[in-house]
């Protein structure tokens, strides 16, 4: 399974990409997938969400539209005026809007904090 990440360079990828790519059935996929997690190899961001831990570049960012899938998402203003050191305030979440319902998730990435946008203003 190890492999099958890197040779795919799976950043952060879903179950369903294992499946495809692997060949296994869902029970057993999910069963890999645990077992890597709980040799903190692989982090679980949502249901059906991964993150590859063998990464070293892997940016918390790139988790936001994987976070808010199937709705468009992008990362708020606060968070990225902070990344690009325009305002001296670190913020410990990171920010985002999406068309879909608002939501916390604590990872291991960090802690996204998703907000509702109605999807005409996105």
């Amino acid at each position: 399974m190890i492999s099958l990440l890197h040779d795919h360079a799976l950043r952060i990828f879903r179950t369903t990409d294992v499946l495809t790519l692997s060949g296994l059935k869902r029970p057993a996929a999910t069963h890999a997938l645990r077992r890597l997690a709980h040799r903190r190899l692989i982090s679980r961001l949502k249901r059906g969400v991964w993150s590859n831990g063998l990464v070293a570049d892997l940016d918390p960012l790139e988790a936001v539209p994987h976070l808010t899938a199937p709705w468009p998402s992008y990362v708020s203003l606060y968070t990225t005026l902070s990344r690009a050191g325009i305002v001296e305030e670190v913020p410990h979440k990171i920010f985002a809007v999406s068309a879909g319902r608002p939501a916390t998730h604590r990872t291991s990435l960090g802690e996204f904090d998703i907000h509702h946008l109605p999807s005409h203003l996105i």
